[in-house]
């Protein structure tokens, strides 16, 4: 199976790497499987057994797990983010590659936005997968991201964060 960048392979065990385009290994041969996501084609979905269940994680285009191969569930990209569950609690994986432990007693997708509950709170998740409560929030168009639900006090630094080309996790 094949990307833009990256390889699926599989070697004689039946276990499965991300390589590179000149067939090089990106990653060992530990997984039961590895499929491109839909809509996130720099990611893929990998899955391995543990103690005869299967787990999921997610592998960047280089063979790096993005998200750990011990999720319950890994659903595909919708706008900005994959969700994850693990332990009946929700996370989720950024756009921009931040990895949100699930934690999340709840989730709810919110048309391109992803509501999340801990304790009894609801909020959202910000581009850099920090939970924010959804009180005092404003919808911002950030040219080539989609529209978020941001708080007012992170509205100035998303847009010259955007600007700069420097945002990332964190």
């Amino acid at each position: 199976m094949e990307n833009k960048t990256a390889l699926v392979i599989c070697n004689a065990d039946g276990k499965y790497a991300l390589a590179s385009a000149d067939g090089a290994p990106l990653c060992a041969f530990v997984y039961d499987s590895i499929t491109p996501m839909f809509n996130a084609h720099e990611y893929f979905v990998c899955s391995r057994s543990v103690a005869g269940q299967a787990r999921y994680g997610i592998l960047n285009e280089r063979g790096k797990e993005a998200v750990p191969c011990t999720m319950d569930e890994v659903e595909d990209f919708t706008y900005n983010y994959a969700a994850l569950a693990k332990d009946g609690e929700f996370g989720v994986l950024t756009d921009r590659g931040c990895f949100v432990e699930p934690v999340f007693d709840e989730s709810d997708p919110y048309g391109e936005f992803l509501r999340v509950c801990k304790d009894g709170v609801w909020g959202f998740l910000d581009v850099r997968g920090n939970f924010v409560h959804e009180d005092g929030f404003v919808q911002a168009d950030c040219g080539e991201l989609l529209s978020y639900w941001l708080p007012n006090r992170y509205l100035r630094e998303l847009l010259d964060c955007d600007r700069t080309g420097t945002c990332g996790c964190g």
